[in-house]
């Protein structure tokens, strides 16, 4: 881990963690975190399964810009571990094949989402990555640009 490259980190994060913090801007402009569970998109963008019943959802139909926290999960101290922010915007996907291939790859790394991915009020959604603020540790801080991400 510590022989990693930041942008090597960053993926490692985005593709071994399963939830993060998705920060959305409420209609009064301020920020609000909630914990939800993601994937990858066949296009590398962090996916996401949300309800139009939940506040981010809300949220984001106003205004798209978010940011995606993940962070290791592992023992030691939280702050000497490696997190990444990832920014962007949120977009709903609509396209049928990218429907298809959005939840195959979802419920491959979340098995129980099956239990309400056909509910009709949850869509998916992905975050196109701009820039991401790693933070790798103590004093090993890096922004890397959104084109790492994408496949």
């Amino acid at each position: 881990m510590n022989n990693e490259s930041p942008d090597e980190t960053a993926l490692r994060l985005l593709d071994h963690m399963p939830t993060g913090a998705l920060a959305s801007l409420t209609a009064n402009s301020y920020p609000m975190a909630s914990l939800v569970a993601f994937a990858r998109a066949d296009d590398g963008a962090p996916l996401f399964l949300i309800s139009d019943l939940a506040l981010h959802t809300k949220n984001l139909t106003g205004n798209p810009r978010a940011s995606l926290l993940v962070r290791e999960e592992r023992s030691g101290d939280p702050l000497a571990l490696a997190r990444v922010t990832f920014i962007g915007s949120v977009a709903r996907l609509t396209d049928a094949q990218t429907m298809i291939d959005a939840r195959t790859r979802f419920l491959a790394r979340h098995p129980q989402a099956a239990t309400y991915i056909d509910f009709p009020d949850f869509h998916f959604h992905a975050l196109k990555i701009e820039r991401a603020h790693l933070v790798a540790g103590f004093g090993r801080i890096v922004e890397i640009p959104g084109r790492i991400f994408m496949r």
